[in-house]
């Protein structure tokens, strides 16, 4: 159930951290316009907050992000609009640039799948965490596309140029425990005690 200020997100205060939950877990939490706005209001939110210290990003349900809502994007976006095409980029530019120059550390509570937009909102985070069961990977290449939501920058920096492309031009989901190995993300957790 969402919280009263977001129809996407439930966010929660405890100890003096902020907890955001991806809240569509029918649709594996994947990215809609809504969502996105409510990303770049929450950090705006979280950020004026003073007693805030930390904020913890993770999904509901099976899946962390499944990225980008194809299903609504065609409802959402006029694709034969340059135009519409060019603001819904910007929106997703904002929410990088809002999450990343966030003043306090964010955590990736990576539950679940993470996929596409989805696997880049977890890299934006400064620290990645990820359940031993959860999968992640960059899928833009199977549908013709190019990683979006900071994919391009983020990539090559926590891996290196070549692991980089591999990952972003095969698309293929791989393990936490090898996102950890390679340094894609910092941790892999036993999944009985992830919630801890």
């Amino acid at each position: 159930m969402a919280s009263e200020a977001y129809a996407t997100l439930e966010l929660t205060r405890r100890d003096g951290s902020a907890w955001i939950t991806l809240d569509r877990p029918e649709r594996l939490n994947a990215l809609t316009g809504e969502m996105y706005v409510e990303l770049e209001r929450c950090a705006a939110e979280l950020a004026a907050d003073p007693s805030v210290g930390a904020i913890v990003l993770t999904g509901r349900g099976r899946a962390f992000s499944a990225g980008a809502d194809l299903q609504s994007y065609t409802d959402e976006v006029n694709v034969m609009d340059p135009h519409s095409i060019r603001d819904r980029m910007r929106l997703i530019a904002r929410v990088v640039r809002a999450w990343v120059n966030l003043d306090k550390p964010t955590i990736a509570a990576v539950n679940g799948l993470a996929v596409g937009g989805g696997a880049n909102l977890a890299l934006m985070c400064d620290l990645v965490l990820m359940r031993e069961d959860a999968r992640i990977g960059q899928n833009y290449a199977k549908m013709g596309l190019v990683p979006d939501m900071g994919g391009t920058y983020f990539l090559p920096r926590l891996v290196g140029r070549a692991r980089a492309m591999e990952l972003a031009l095969l698309g293929d989901l791989i393990s936490a425990g090898e996102a950890e190995r390679i340094g894609l993300v910092n941790r892999c957790i036993a999944t009985d005690s992830f919630a801890d």
